[in-house]
């Protein structure tokens, strides 16, 4: 690494601040060490020193529209391609199933073990082959998964995810599209008082906004699970740059 990026990135290091880590990113793009297009899916996810880095505004409620949204084409979630998008998913479905776990009671174990199955797909080595997802599919399939809302969410919401990562073309981004659809009607619904939140969720995610409360948990673990991946150095492993699942 060139002297003066490791000086930038030292830096930032010891002082944490936004700003010290936007020059050492916007660095790192001019020195071909990160490629602009995951600075730009960093940044669409809300991740203040991306943001700075390309002079935009730190906009939290910009961030939760684009993750409600589920906008699979490479100028948005599917910016990094499959893997990105899948990783996006995967993380927004994590922080559902554990607010559920937490608040409400058990996913059912199919569902967790959907989830831990597909961490499992992307931390391999490329090509990675879909078929050990699809005994977790079989048993998603038809299971309840509760005797809450939140719950039985939780299993349809695996279920679609494994569709985006066993299928492939079109089939795949919708399923991913709609799977962070329904985390966002979900969020709708809390905001309406059609789906009354569990007692202690609804402080947990903010008291009188549980909507608002729950999407930003979900931004803060994509944010948290897919951020540190996406401003990876350029020599790591990506599927793809700019390629729609």
């Amino acid at each position: 690494m060139d002297a003066s990026l490791q000086t930038l990135e030292r830096r930032w290091r010891q002082t944490g601040a936004v700003d010290d880590e936007a020059r050492w990113l916007l660095a790192r793009v001019r020195a071909g060490d990160l490629p602009r297009e995951r600075l730009l899916f960093a940044a669409d996810l809300g991740h203040p020193p991306a943001l700075t880095a390309l002079d935009r505004p730190v906009d939290v409620d910009e961030a939760v529209e684009r993750l409600r949204g589920g906008d699979p084409s490479p100028q948005a979630l599917g910016r990094l391609g499959r893997e990105g998008l899948v990783r996006v998913t995967l993380a927004a479905v994590g922080a559902h199933a554990d607010l559920v776990d937490r608040f409400v009671g058990p996913v059912h174990p199919a569902a967790r073990a959907a989830l831990v199955a597909v961490q499992g797909w992307l931390d391999a080595t490329p090509p990675r082959p879909t078929r050990p997802l699809e005994p977790h599919a079989r048993a998603l399939f038809g299971l309840q998964g509760g005797p809450a809302r939140p719950q039985r969410t939780a299993v349809l919401l695996a279920r679609r995810l494994l569709e985006g990562v066993t299928t492939s073309g079109p089939r795949a981004s919708r399923a991913l599209e709609l799977t962070l659809r329904i985390l966002g009607d979900w969020g709708s619904m809390l905001e309406e008082r059609r789906a009354s939140p569990p007692p202690g969720l609804g402080e947990a995610l903010g008291g009188p906004r549980p909507r608002d409360g729950y999407e930003q948990a979900l931004l803060r673990r994509v944010q948290a699970d897919v951020v540190p991946w996406a401003l990876q150095t350029a020599g790591a492993a990506v599927d793809g740059s700019a390629r729609r699942p």
